[in-house]
């Protein structure tokens, strides 16, 4: 798929995106995908997350419900495309990594688990993402007044 479909594709409707990193990454998340024909990673690679959670290959031919980045270049021009104030560094840092999961990701997240017991709505995932979003403490003024 070429980047303009792809980008065209992944915004069709509602998305989740992350960025992976770590050793050997691009081949690591392949695996874990499967191949992007839903029906041929159904047959030979029925483990896999296409394989599992594609749409039915006879009514959607691009809905395989994941995407990797091919190379390392992709990758970083994805990433800019959806996080564009990213500060790409290829180094791996677990120390930096560590403590930002711990002093910041894990606060949130905690304190999202709390309203999410408290609220105990009938959709509790997409409950959770929209608290995320509107409680993002790396959100700017003007995307909190939003």
């Amino acid at each position: 798929m070429r980047y303009p479909q792809l980008v065209e594709h992944l915004a069709s409707g509602p998305i989740v995106v992350y960025v992976l990193m770590k050793t050997n990454c691009i081949d690591e998340w392949k695996r874990c995908v499967g191949p992007p024909n839903v029906a041929f990673a159904r047959t030979y690679h029925p483990l896999t997350l296409r394989a599992i959670y594609g749409l039915d290959p006879e009514t959607s031919a691009a809905a395989n419900g994941f995407h990797g980045s091919d190379s390392r270049l992709a990758a970083h021009k994805e990433i800019l495309f959806f996080f564009p104030y990213s500060d790409l560094d290829d180094t791996l840092n677990l120390d930096v990594m560590m403590d930002f999961i711990q002093n910041v990701m894990m606060p949130v997240i905690n304190k999202g688990f709390g309203e999410l017991y408290k609220e105990n709505p009938d959709d509790p995932l997409r409950w959770f993402a929209n608290w995320i979003m509107h409680n993002n403490p790396n959100k700017s003024e003007s995307d909190a007044r939003k």
